[in-house]
């Protein structure tokens, strides 16, 4: 598997996907967003990765097709300099490994994978899920484990479990709870991330520990998630 934790952390913008008037990608669109939102630096740090095809960037909407076109347009235009982060929504443990496959072949360097809902998880399921998936792709995974979690958020041991896994690089935590994040970060081994994705909290995050942003508003202001992440980092 190839080792991407440098570029998996840091900031990686998460993108929407511009569409045309029949709802197809628009490339030169997206082409002009992505040169956009990755062309800040600041104290020589820039954004390291982009993440596409999440929920904000359609990827529910879109069909197999246009969600691999959107991963080779991005990563034609900025893969030079950053990693290409593709997000899994599946409805089935076959549906996930397809896409992630799929997403791969089309030029993905990790893959986001949100459980399959709305089925109820233990660490031995998840271990089994993304082991799976990491096995067929042989890509870094980002675990986005709060999607499932709708009443309760995961144990401390389910979280143990899940930064176990060889295949899982990181977990994503968009609670918007700062404490969800400190057990998180106390779970974390040498090695694995904790990517906080609430821009509502993301410097006071980044400051207690987060390895990375992944917030919606880069779409817009790029520069000032990239200065929140350089001034947290430094106190």
């Amino acid at each position: 598997m190839p080792d991407n934790s440098h570029r998996l952390g840091g900031v990686s913008i998460l993108t929407v996907t511009p569409l045309d008037e029949n709802g197809r990608v628009s490339e030169a669109n997206l082409r002009d967003l992505l040169k956009f939102v990755t062309a800040p630096s600041i104290d020589g740090e820039s954004p390291r990765s982009v993440t596409v095809v999440a929920e904000m960037g359609e990827g529910y909407a879109l069909t197999p097709e246009d969600q691999a076109a959107v991963v080779r347009i991005a990563k034609d235009e900025v893969g030079g300099k950053c990693a290409i982060i593709a997000a899994v929504f599946a409805l089935s443990f076959r549906d996930a490994v397809e896409q992630a496959t799929r997403l791969r072949d089309a030029g993905a360097d990790a893959v986001l994978v949100a459980p399959v809902a709305p089925f109820v998880y233990t660490g031995k399921i998840l271990e089994r899920f993304y082991g799976a998936i990491g096995d067929a792709v042989d890509l870094p995974l980002i675990a986005y484990l709060n999607k499932m979690f709708k009443k309760e958020l995961p144990s401390d041991e389910i979280l143990k479990a899940v930064y176990a896994i060889p295949s899982v690089i990181a977990i994503k935590d968009s609670t918007g709870d700062m404490e969800f994040q400190r057990r998180l970060i106390a779970a974390r081994p040498e090695g694995k991330l904790m990517i906080q994705t609430v821009t509502g909290i993301a410097l006071e995050g980044v400051k207690e520990g987060a390895d990375g942003l992944m917030v919606g508003t880069s779409n817009i202001v790029p520069d000032s998630v990239l200065e929140v992440w350089v001034h947290g980092r430094g106190g």
